[in-house]
């Protein structure tokens, strides 16, 4: 039993520690876009530190539930093997990733929606005060042909 123990707390520490590196090397594979204001910059390392703290503590809550399956049901011992563990971990692994990059889609995407907005609005403005102007110089040419 202590040997089980032991081998889980091996296990859940390699996987913690695959997830540090992974969660290390990304931002600096990353490449960086172009010179950003400094508080979205510390927003976006806030984020990724909170996703990585997401990612740490479902890897710990699957550790948590590999363990209650493990322990006794009926008197029996259900084992999973070291393999099983590893590839369960890895699968959870990749699925919190894929949805932290859908995320991340997510938020570009509608970011690049307000900037397209915005840009429409500032057209649409732009073709109004030109509209304007248009009618302002008709209306002043009509007042100076009266003269």
């Amino acid at each position: 039993m202590q040997n089980e123990e032991h081998r889980e707390k091996h296990i859940l520490l390699d996987d913690i520690v695959t997830l540090l590196e992974d969660l290390k090397r990304d931002p600096g594979a990353k490449s960086k876009p172009s010179t950003d204001a400094k508080p979205a910059s510390t927003a976006s390392d806030k984020d990724k530190a909170d996703q990585g703290g997401l990612i740490i503590r479902e890897m710990v809550m699957q550790t948590m539930k590999r363990r209650a399956d493990v322990t006794t049901e009926g008197g029996e011992l259900k084992e999973k093997t070291a393999v099983e563990g590893r590839r369960s971990s890895l699968a959870t692994a990749i699925e919190v990733d894929s949805e932290r990059d859908r995320a991340i889609r997510e938020k570009r995407l509608s970011s690049t929606d307000r900037e397209e907005r915005k840009a429409e609005r500032e057209h649409q403005a732009a073709l109004a005060k030109i509209e304007s102007e248009k009618m302002i110089n008709l209306i002043n040419a009509a007042l100076s042909s009266r003269k």
